[in-house]
């Protein structure tokens, strides 16, 4: 017998609608299409897990409800958990590349 398991709504905020939408930019500058469908399909599979089980990625230190999850070798996504709506914000994808003190989320 299987349990059937809600899952939580996701919500983009705007930047990370904005950090996302650049980095496909970056991708598909410096790369091709084929590049940028693989980094679309990896964000659409962890934003799969992320519904069904959002505390299942790393906590920031940033806040308690604050995850972080690698999508991709150079690119991080950090969302924030809220359990009582069973809903997940994402916050902003990350290029590692970039300095991390500049990183605010």
């Amino acid at each position: 017998m299987a349990l059937v398991q809600e899952l939580h709504t996701i919500v983009w905020s705007p930047k990370a609608l904005k950090s996302y939408e650049e980095i496909l930019q970056y991708i598909e500058g410096e790369f091709n299409d084929i590049a940028v469908q693989k980094f679309v399909r990896k964000t659409l599979t962890m934003l799969a897990h992320i519904a069904r089980d959002p505390a299942m990625f790393r906590k920031s230190d940033k806040g308690k409800h604050k995850h972080i999850v690698v999508v991709t070798e150079k690119t991080t996504l950090y969302y924030r958990v809220k359990p009582r709506k069973r809903e997940v914000q994402l916050l902003l994808f990350w290029d590692n590349r970039r300095n991390p003190n500049h990183l605010d989320y």
